[in-house]
């Protein structure tokens, strides 16, 4: 951080660039904020954490409390490796993972974007692409417009 000054007669006065109190509330929100986050919340988290802090902070305890915790590579991971769209049991555990019908108090529109997982899968195939690209790039439209668009490929 710089430190600016003024001159008062013999003396320097140091003024720095940001007043302390808002330094402290910065490194408060930046550490402590996510950290708490992470123990406090019951669900599964994905946490960008470059340095690790994160992850030497919470993941014992995550472990113990919550559940699974992994260490991604920092090049990511491809979820398809993992479940294959082709299989209607693994479709329907990553629509749960990245849906989560059952926090929904009204869950109805949740259970039926399923059908959108499925057909995202078809349309991939049928066109060489990757099923989560497709199912991103109709998670703007409402449900019958993706679904009319990958009616051809089913």
């Amino acid at each position: 951080m710089r430190v600016g000054g003024t001159i008062r007669g013999f003396r320097r006065e140091d003024e720095p660039e940001y007043p302390y109190q808002a330094l402290r509330e910065a490194i408060v929100n930046a550490v402590v904020h996510p950290t708490q986050t992470l123990l406090t919340w019951l669900g599964a988290a994905v946490v960008v954490d470059p340095k690790g802090e994160q992850w030497q902070r919470t993941a014992s305890w995550r472990a113990s409390n919550i559940g699974p915790v992994y260490c991604l590579p920092s090049a990511g991971i491809d979820l398809l490796d993992y479940f294959s769209l082709g299989d209607p049991l693994d479709t329907q555990e990553l629509h749960q993972h990245l849906i989560r019908p059952w926090q929904d108090k009204d869950p109805v529109f949740a259970e039926k974007c399923l059908a959108l997982f499925t057909a995202a899968a078809q349309v991939a195939a049928a066109t060489e692409s990757h099923a989560l690209r497709v199912l991103a790039g109709s998670a703007d439209q409402r449900a019958p417009i993706a679904l009319q668009a990958a009616y051809p490929h089913a």
